[in-house]
């Protein structure tokens, strides 16, 4: 979610991570509602990662 998103409120994503099985809730900051527009390289960035890493995406690398 985007830190900026003035759309869906914090609560709401918090909501879906706790109901969604094996679910990840990552702010991006200063993103607003449409992060893979408004931050398409931080988002794609944040894709790859997981992608490659699966579960142990969040430890932060440094590169995001």
């Amino acid at each position: 979610q985007g830190t900026e998103d003035g759309t869906t409120p914090a609560a709401s994503a918090q909501l879906l991570k706790g109901r969604l099985k094996k679910a990840f809730l990552v702010y991006l900051w200063r993103a607003s509602h449409d992060i893979e527009v408004d931050q398409p390289e931080r988002v794609l960035a944040l894709v790859r990662d997981f992608l490659e890493r699966s579960d142990s995406f969040m430890v932060n690398r440094g590169n995001i």
